[in-house]
């Protein structure tokens, strides 16, 4: 599967996990429901920092996976797990990201037509370069994770 798929199903996966509920929260519950919503799921600015942190580790453990070999069995063990955890938080980490980028992706065109000025023009672009961002960044998990699934077997 080429980039340019991944990115296209992630985009997907994004408007699924994101979009969506966005959508069904406004017809049930209109536009202060979404507000509310948006607000109640925003994390702290340590999380996002946290979050990123994140997913440096893992694509810096999938480098270190894809790239070393450990003839030694009992590093090989202990490689292969913490890359298994690194694994399995990088995958919770994706349908965060998912969320996040899908409900941006929903709520960004709106604001921007409803409330045309430079502050939210700003505002706006600066929510969708961290979608595409979190886009990107699930596509690196996917693509890390597929790259070193077999190769993990054979060399760790």
């Amino acid at each position: 599967m080429s980039f340019r798929d991944l990115i296209f199903k992630e985009v997907l996966c994004a408007i699924i996990l994101g979009s969506i509920p966005c959508f069904l929260i406004v017809q049930a519950s209109g536009v202060d429901g979404l507000i509310t919503f948006l607000e109640g799921i925003q994390p702290p600015d340590v999380i996002v920092w946290f979050f990123g942190a994140l997913f440096v580790i893992h694509i810096l453990l999938s480098g270190l996976a894809y790239f070393f070999y450990f003839p030694d069995l009992s590093i090989a063990s202990f490689v292969r797990f913490i890359y298994g955890l690194s694994e399995q938080v990088g995958f919770s980490l994706q349908g965060v990201y998912r969320s996040m980028a899908g409900a941006i992706f929903f709520v960004a065109p709106p604001l921007l037509a409803s409330e045309f000025n430079l502050a939210s023009s700003v505002g706006t672009a600066v929510a969708l370069t961290f979608a595409i961002a979190c886009i990107f960044a699930c596509t690196a998990f996917t693509f890390a994770q597929r790259s070193i699934a077999a190769r993990v077997g054979r060399f760790l």
